[in-house]
């Protein structure tokens, strides 16, 4: 990866524009580029389409995965680094033999499109990987007492008690506790955040059915999820959802810096249920090491709000009032903030993550 300075603005406004971006960078890089339709439009009625970028040797022992938006509207953060990173490619690099990397830009693009973290069916896409052994039939006794003050049947109200009660309860149960009550996922309330589907969604059967040809068979695999929302603003920890072994450990140690990997710290971790990183681990034939990026953004109560606020909207409000259009604008500020000095930084930080694993990573693998 080279250093010259971006053609356009990385960041977009809308899904649209990011995707054009998306598309034409990976054609200035000489990358390959695929596209899978949803079946699913936006709100102009725009087809909505998850696409691949890919370089290297199709047939490579050793894969990077990068991806970006599978909680949709944290894809307006991920999308604006894979665009840089691809428009800082130089066409003639020549990566490591029997290596690929491949781009996944837009894993939920209707969340993407429509400004929401989940998908068409309010399922949260990293709550609904479920395997085979699990059921969508379960019950939710923790978050099941927060469900009626977490999703009001009303439109949002221009003032909103609930950062003073969220704010009480986190004082009562500490942050680590709340967040596993509310945020693990549930299975019980469609309705509600953080729900979990009681089917696959069509994020998770469009994944499963495509990404054997994005990352092969008995392959070795480092997968670089993008995300926002938690841990201090502007910074960022590698989160896990699975039990790596100590030499995977340590050659991400190597790669990203000692401290990258959060270990207890309850601002950024916490048990969840149907993530995509421990489906791809149990489904893979070869290695598969899966990392969370996670960017830090506002604090925890500020996030709870702004997606309880927009679920409200979502579901009680038409797209021309003021409170759709409102819970929508703040929704996306929260999860990928306007401000220069907070993009500039995570730009760098981000593009760094993916020319370190380039770098690290593709020549000699875990």
């Amino acid at each position: 990866m080279s250093d010259s300075s971006p053609q356009f603005d990385v960041f977009s406004p809308s899904y649209l524009e990011a995707r054009a971006k998306f598309c034409e960078a990976t054609t200035r890089a000489g990358w390959e580029h695929s596209g899978y339709p949803t079946g699913e439009t936006g709100p102009d009625g725009t087809p909505l389409t998850l696409d691949v970028a890919s370089c290297g040797d199709p047939d490579a022992k050793r894969v990077l995965l990068v991806s970006s938006g599978l909680h949709g509207v944290e894809g307006y953060f991920g999308s604006a680094l894979q665009i840089a990173a691809l428009q800082n490619w130089a066409p003639e690099t020549t990566l490591p033999p029997q290596t690929r990397i491949v781009f996944l830009h837009g894993l939920n693009p209707y969340g993407f499109a429509w400004i929401r973290r989940v998908d068409s069916h309010n399922i949260d896409p990293n709550r609904n990987f479920l395997l085979p052994e699990d059921s969508f039939d379960r019950p939710a006794p923790r978050y099941r007492r927060y469900d009626r003050f977490l999703n009001p049947n009303r439109p949002p109200a221009p003032f909103d008690t609930f950062r003073w009660i969220g704010a009480a309860a986190l004082l009562i149960l500490g942050p680590k506790r709340l967040a596993q009550a509310i945020a693990a996922g549930q299975h019980e309330y469609p309705d509600g955040l953080f729900f979990g589907g009681q089917d696959y969604g069509p994020t998770q059967t469009l994944y499963a059915a495509h990404w054997k040809n994005w990352v092969g068979d008995d392959t070795q695999v480092l997968h670089i999820d993008f995300h926002t929302g938690l841990g201090k603003s502007a910074t960022w920890k590698l989160l896990l959802d699975t039990q790596l072994t100590d030499a995977e450990l340590k050659r991400l140690q190597e790669w990203f810096g000692e401290g990258s990997v959060a270990r207890g710290d309850p601002e950024v971790t916490y048990e969840t249920s149907g993530s995509i990183g421990r489906w791809c681990r149990s489904s893979h034939s070869g290695r598969y090491v899966y990392v969370c990026a996670e960017f830090g953004t506002f604090d925890a109560l500020s996030v709870l709000s702004a997606l309880r606020s927009e679920n409200q909207a979502h579901r009680y409000c038409q797209p021309d009032e003021p409170a759709w259009k409102h819970a929508k604008s703040r929704l996306k500020e929260i999860f990928c903030p306007a401000s220069p000095v907070w993009r500039g930084k995570v730009l760098d930080e981000g593009t760094g993550l993916i020319r370190q694993a380039v770098d690290g990573y593709l020549p000699q693998g875990f």
